[in-house]
């Protein structure tokens, strides 16, 4: 993989998981708000797992050429800044498991208020782990620049 597509795909990694969060925020709020499920609220937490899991199909794309051509010159350089995005990794599975678990769980149980409820905490936490791995890339992206 060039340079050029591994800072193509990666710039549209983030972007994508970034969008999946601000969807995600939406069933999370609506479940909160309102007694029921919509519609909306539905479409939204399966869009969101949707984007969340695209955007981590397309991390796990990245990660070879991150590894071999990326993650060696950047340790040397930024030890701090490479352990940030590690944990940004682990940090993404487990929001993009949790979004998924949770739009499933509310498509299943989702009428019942154990249902939602569970939904919504499942939804709710991959909101905030998701926010957490994307500061972390923002960190690691604005202060470990390769070739500089």
């Amino acid at each position: 993989m060039s340079p050029e597509v591994f800072g193509w795909l990666a710039r549209l990694h983030g972007h994508v998981a970034v969008l999946g969060l601000a969807v995600l925020l939406h069933p999370v709020i609506t479940l909160r708000l309102r007694g029921r499920v919509t519609r909306g609220g539905q479409l939204s937490a399966d869009l969101a797992a949707l984007l969340l899991f695209a955007a981590g199909v397309g991390g796990a794309l990245l990660y070879p050429a991150y590894r071999s051509r990326v993650k060696p010159p950047l340790w040397l350089a930024f030890p701090g800044s490479v352990q940030r995005f590690e944990s940004k990794e682990h940090l993404a599975v487990m929001a993009v498991a949790l979004a998924v678990g949770g739009a499933l769980t509310l498509r299943a149980v989702g009428r019942s208020p154990g249902g939602r409820d569970t939904a919504w905490a499942l939804l709710a936490s991959a909101w905030v782990l998701g926010c957490l791995s994307a500061s972390f890339g923002i960190y690691v992206a604005g202060t470990a620049q390769a070739g500089w």
